[in-house]
């Protein structure tokens, strides 16, 4: 029986016209969480978003997996430098007051 909120590896992989390897090396890099439930691959419903941003660095940019894995890494790098100025400005507003 299916997990429920993952869907089969196959699936996606058909309506993305992508190979299951391809999924399976982003898996490696520990970008997708691929789990097994009777012996079918699956993937969580929230990790689709991550996944098509992945496959179009492949497919549009012809990015390796490396190159993605360095992309999401410093991407993610980004994001948390975003969140610690937004905090340090909200707490300069306080002394600027």
């Amino acid at each position: 029986m299916k997990k429920q909120g993952y869907i089969a590896l196959t699936t996606i992989c058909e309506c993305h016209g992508i190979n299951e390897s391809f999924v399976i090396s982003l898996s490696e890099f520990e970008l997708i969480e691929v789990v097994e439930d009777n012996r079918e691959k699956l993937i969580a419903e929230h990790q689709l978003t991550d996944l098509e941003k992945f496959i179009r660095l492949s497919n549009e940019l012809d990015i390796n997996v490396a190159g993605i894995e360095a992309i999401h890494r410093l991407t993610k790098r980004m994001e948390q430098m975003q969140r610690e100025m937004e905090l340090l400005e909200k707490r300069l507003e306080i002394y600027e007051e």
